[in-house]
């Protein structure tokens, strides 16, 4: 377990910075924290997918 928690802060890390990344095309608009919500959404969906396959076998 204590490898995932690693693993998972790491990818925390990284889904905040892809959604920041994401996000700043619209910088300073009504659309920027849309999308950096939306980001981490598809971000999150694929990572709980991810889990479930590698650790529900």
């Amino acid at each position: 377990m204590d490898q995932l928690r690693k693993e998972q802060r790491q990818w925390i890390e990284y889904r905040d910075n892809t959604a920041k990344e994401a996000s700043l095309k619209y910088e300073g608009g009504t659309m920027e924290q849309y999308e950096y919500v939306r980001e981490e959404n598809n971000l999150t969906e694929g990572r709980c997918f991810e889990l479930v396959k590698e650790y529900m076998k």
